[in-house]
């Protein structure tokens, strides 16, 4: 009889050891599911601000985006799956990506003028002729759309081509106030031939006027050659930054000079954004 107490003694033991050995695992995996919520959280915030920085500068590559977005989706239902019976704090988690996402929205409102002009896609919808009558107004109205002689494809314009060149002017903005502000040129290069990469196709160029005379004074400038472009027959974005200093609002000029005659080079649209940074 002694030796069938010692056993159930001991097994009764053995059990109320591995209950509490359940209860402490218990308690370390709340403890983690807890960490691992804060890590989520942070980690979020950080891809966040990622995917943000590139959508800002024009250069976002929604695939990739897509992907973040979907593993992201996968670790929130993997975490609520292993952590039904401790869940995570998911009211704190949702209102965080809640301001995450409301900021972002806010930043990019900003940035892209909430799609007012002049932040608006400029395109090509004036003859030179327009700019002598639009340079003789008093007041001035401001232009609808850009001004080149090249031939329209649709809603683009060519600029360059075998046997002419063209430039592409506007557009001209009055009182631009102060501040950190982007350029883009979407502009697409037709098929190249071998031994152009060092061709100089296109000078873009950012300018103010003095005294009323347009494009006395650079704010950048970038000159392109073949080897910028890293497709053919594609549109691709070049970015010109340039600062409104203190001191007053400035009129700005957006400029695409067709170097010489060459490769078919096509403009799409010229558009400005503010910038962040």
């Amino acid at each position: 009889m002694n030796r069938w107490y010692e056993i159930v003694y001991n097994v009764t033991k053995i059990k109320h050891r591995f209950a509490g050995c359940t209860d402490n695992f218990r308690k370390v995996v709340c403890v983690n599911n807890q960490l691992a919520g804060e890590i989520f959280v942070g980690v979020v915030v950080t891809i966040i601000a990622l995917i943000i920085t590139p959508i800002f500068q024009g250069r976002a590559r929604w695939p990739a985006v897509g992907i973040v977005v979907t593993i992201t989706a996968v670790y929130v239902a993997y975490l609520v799956y292993t952590t039904q019976r401790n869940p995570l704090p998911l009211v704190p988690i949702i209102a965080s990506l809640g301001i995450c996402l409301l900021i972002a929205i806010s930043l990019r409102g900003y940035v892209s003028g909430f799609g007012r002009s002049p932040f608006i896609k400029w395109r090509v919808k004036l003859t030179p002729e327009w700019w002598v009558d639009w340079k003789n107004q008093r007041p001035r109205q401001p232009l609808s759309g850009l001004i080149s002689g090249g031939d329209r494809i649709g809603d683009s314009c060519l600029i360059c081509c075998s046997h002419q060149k063209a430039s592409v002017y506007g557009p001209y903005l009055e009182k631009l106030p102060q501040g950190k502000y982007r350029a883009i040129f979407r502009i697409m290069l037709g098929q190249k031939s071998k031994g152009q990469d060092d061709q100089r196709l296109l000078v873009l160029d950012i300018t103010t006027s003095r005294d009323g005379v347009w494009g006395t004074r650079g704010l950048a400038q970038r000159e392109l050659t073949p080897a910028d472009f890293a497709n053919t027959d594609h549109f691709q974005n070049f970015l010109l930054d340039f600062d409104i200093p203190s001191g007053g609002a400035l009129d700005i000029e957006f400029r695409a000079h067709g170097a010489e005659p060459g490769p078919v080079l096509v403009l799409e649209y010229i558009q400005l954004r503010r910038r962040l940074f």
